[in-house]
């Protein structure tokens, strides 16, 4: 969830607002008046394909070869 907006900030960039909380999902806070709002989907909408994002190789090894990986040699507590 992005910073809070002001009603100014907010009606300057509503449809700029209201496009990016249907694209993400992610909802919109808004300070008004000492209090807080939140634009946000009421059920459904876009939200973002993890399917779709790109696969991220960390290791060069298997997942068996990971398994069996010890890193009680390698790991000091008090570094």
């Amino acid at each position: 969830m992005g910073d809070p907006m002001t009603a100014t900030q907010l009606r300057a960039q509503l449809y700029g607002v209201l496009d990016r909380v249907i694209e993400s999902g992610e909802p919109q806070r808004l300070d008004r008046k000492g209090h807080r709002l939140l634009i946000s989907l009421e059920s459904g909408g876009s939200r973002l394909d993890l399917d779709a994002l790109p696969t991220r190789h960390a290791t060069d090894l298997s997942l068996g070869e990971l398994a069996k990986t010890s890193w009680e040699d390698a790991w000091d507590p008090d570094a």
